[in-house]
């Protein structure tokens, strides 16, 4: 019984007909019609490229598909879903499967097809058809990918001669300025500018303030700013580390307005701002210092539940570089929980705080003398209906404090009487009597 399916069947003999000893371009075209055909013609090229076979055929083949027309109703389709802010991540059309097969030919390294396929990249860049543009960035992110290449033992035909170059430059920064109305385009676009890191400061300003504000000045939708705010903190901060005379001034203002204008605007960019400062201090401490410049701004603006939980991670990696500053961040995130609670009481707001406890057994250990305060901050937080996960293990953090702090038994008899006052509440009914 044959088993292969039609797709199957095709993908077989579309291989066979392009490994064929008389295979002519005219006559494989000619077969191939369909848009399901050719697209199919282009996956399986795909697949022999990656192979290192059949790559001057699927070469040609490309540039006589980066030209296909698809059916008008269906490009008025994608570029209506795309205006109203829907990306499309199914990948289909011919010409918006192009760039798939043009990327695995760059890989190849072959620079003598480069010319062309940056001459195919920019025609599909301007499309008239929007989700084609953002497809076109999958061949032209990895001409940004290899920029900065050169030739090698291994390669040692690598030529992508500055002209080409300049001309993935060029294109690149005319999708910015063309797309800027549409961020679902430049969405793709970011990709590009996330391998072009080296660009200098005037063109870095235009593509931070490109990708994240509109012509009102109002912040992009989040699916696009959320993206690129690890981009915006690199300029900010590690630029200069590369070229000392890259002037980050600009950008660390840049990156200060962006968490005030967040912090009015978009919830989720806040929270993404705040994970990626996070992030960058847990994968290297000494980031801390140029960081915690921006740490004061996240407790500013709109109460956001999103980002309770991205400061309780943070307060534990700052907790073993600076205690006493560790210990300022967790008291103004309670602060900042307390500020919302109390805002939005009439909301019936459920807002837990579940990753504290061994902040505060830390701090138990480090500097003790904090626990009061944290202990009452805690109560009101009670009060206002806020959820403590292991209230249990964070009222009896003070069995933490060192022997030989003068003031170990008052803070302990403070963190039982909060938590017989707590009790009292009826919260938390299951709450065991004593600590």
């Amino acid at each position: 019984m044959d088993t292969l399916s039609y797709l199957e069947k095709l993908k077989l003999n579309i291989e066979k007909a392009l490994k064929s000893e008389d295979f002519n371009i005219e006559a494989f075209n000619k077969r191939y019609t369909t848009a399901n055909d050719k697209t199919t013609v282009l996956w399986t090229l795909q697949d022999l490229v990656k192979k290192g076979e059949c790559i001057d055929k699927a070469f040609e083949i490309a540039k006589i598909y980066s030209e296909d027309k698809d059916p008008t109703a269906e490009q008025d389709n994608l570029n209506k879903k795309m205006e109203s802010g829907e990306d499309i991540n199914n990948i289909y059309t011919v010409r918006g499967t192009v760039p798939w097969l043009l990327q695995n030919i760059i890989a190849t390294l072959k620079t003598e097809y480069y010319p062309d396929i940056l001459t195919m990249t920019k025609l599909l860049a301007e499309d008239p058809v929007y989700y084609v543009r953002a497809q076109a960035t999958v061949s032209l992110s990895m001409f940004a990918a290899n920029i900065r290449a050169v030739a090698s033992e291994k390669y040692p035909d690598f030529n992508f001669t500055p002209e080409d170059r300049d001309r993935t430059l060029k294109i690149a920064f005319n999708m910015l300025r063309d797309n800027k109305d549409l961020p679902t385009v430049l969405l793709h676009v970011a990709y590009v500018f996330d391998r072009l890191r080296f660009i200098d400061k005037s063109q870095a300003e235009e593509v931070l303030s490109t990708f994240f504000y509109n012509r009102e000045g109002k912040l992009n939708p989040e699916y696009l700013t959320t993206q690129v705010a690890p981009l915006a903190l690199f300029f900010a901060e590690y630029r200069k580390k590369s070229d000392d005379n890259f002037d980050n001034v600009g950008f660390q203002e840049f990156f200060k307005k962006l968490i005030v204008d967040a912090s009015e605007q978009s919830e989720e960019l806040k929270s993404t701002i705040i994970w990626t400062v996070w992030k960058q201090i847990q994968m290297e401490s000494a980031n801390y210092d140029s960081l915690k410049k921006y740490i004061p701004l996240f407790f500013e603006g709109k109460f956001y539940t999103n980002i309770i939980s991205q400061i309780e991670f943070l307060v534990e990696e700052v907790l073993k570089i600076n205690v006493a500053e560790g210990v300022d961040i967790f008291e103004k995130g309670l602060a900042y929980t307390l500020r919302g609670l109390t805002e939005k009481r009439q909301e019936n707001m459920q807002l837990w705080l579940t990753n504290i406890q061994e902040s505060v057994e830390e701090i138990a250990k480090l500097s003790p003398q904090s626990l009061p305060g944290i202990f009452a901050t805690l109560e009101k937080i009670i009060i206002q209906k806020g959820i403590i996960a292991d209230i249990v293990s964070v009222f009896s953090s003070y069995r933490y404090i060192p022997e030989g702090f003068s003031d170990k038994k008052q803070i302990e008899d403070i963190a039982k009487k909060t938590y017989a006052s707590i009790q009292s509440l009826g919260t938390y009914p299951n709450l065991p009597p004593t600590l």
